[in-house]
């Protein structure tokens, strides 16, 4: 037992070191050497994490991407269109279409398709809608040169460039004559 006045060297019931070191081996004023309350916290660093998305900017990039896709597949099927429509057709040699009075669009360019003026009838009648042609054509006898385009098929249809037949009637011909000779052209 210690008594009173006895020098106890080393010894300090306080905890206090009389030389100003701190009992964790560093000197009280240190930061560093304290525990700090941060330690005891988990660790936010973002770099541990993988970055977080909202359901708004994958719904937002979901988006953007289905009008960016349906954008260029329409521009690309215009630019098809439009090729196509100037590009020569299939036809071989020169042939005659008679579009009826009455017929349709559809009775059209399945006649044109029949003579292989045309290749695709779905193709020129969406190019026909996207320019605003197919309801003014008009009925005739139409001649089409070899690789004539869509384009100046619908044009000459659009136009009435029709085949134009002359015949030369003798003057002193009786009617009935004149009916007979042009049977026989």
């Amino acid at each position: 037992m210690t008594e009173p006045g006895d020098n106890l060297a080393g010894h300090n019931p306080s905890g206090h070191d009389p030389s100003g070191h701190h009992p964790t081996g560093g000197s009280g004023d240190d930061p560093g050497s304290r525990p700090s309350s941060d330690q005891n916290q988990p660790s936010t660093k973002t770099e541990d994490q993988p970055p977080r998305i909202s359901v708004g900017k994958i719904a937002l990039l979901i988006v953007l991407s289905v009008v960016l896709g349906a954008g260029l597949f329409v521009a690309g099927t215009y630019t098809w269109l439009e090729r196509w429509a100037n590009n020569a057709g299939p036809l071989g040699q020169e042939a005659t279409v008679i579009i009826e009075p009455g017929t349709s669009f559809d009775g059209i360019a399945q006649a044109l398709f029949y003579n292989q003026v045309i290749d695709r009838t779905q193709a020129l009648k969406l190019w026909a809608r996207l320019h605003g042609l197919g309801s003014d054509l008009k009925a005739g006898e139409y001649r089409f040169d070899p690789g004539a385009s869509p384009r100046s098929v619908l044009a000459r249809l659009q136009a009435g460039d029709v085949v134009v037949h002359r015949h030369i009637i003798p003057e002193g011909l009786t009617s009935h004559e004149i009916f007979d000779r042009l049977n026989d052209e």
